[in-house]
């Protein structure tokens, strides 16, 4: 999750905090655990010297993550017609709407 939330660029912790709905606190803790792996690394921020931005260790890391995901999902969806996705979009809109309310 928290790769994910920083798949498209660096970000705040803050930021990754709110995304991943953590607690900055655990969003710490998290960051310095894949820090240590070369999941991620702490860059300071350009507009601000004070903040810290938390970046993906490598593309090529963020790659070996998501990619088998990424393809797994796309085989996933050749099974159905356009017509049954958006059945299934639909439905999935209107259970959100029920839960809700």
């Amino acid at each position: 999750m928290c790769l994910g939330a920083i798949s498209h660029g660096p970000r705040p912790a803050n930021v990754v905090a709110r995304e991943t709905n953590l607690t900055p606190a655990a969003v710490t803790t998290l960051i310095d655990r894949l820090e240590k792996r070369g999941f991620v690394s702490r860059q300071p921020d350009p507009d601000d010297r004070r903040k810290v931005m938390v970046a993906a260790g490598t593309e090529e890391l963020v790659r070996r993550c998501y990619h088998p995901i990424f393809e797994a999902g796309a085989a996933l969806l050749e099974k159905y017609t356009v017509a049954e996705m958006q059945f299934l979009l639909g439905f999935i809109e209107e259970v959100e709407a029920m839960q809700k309310a």
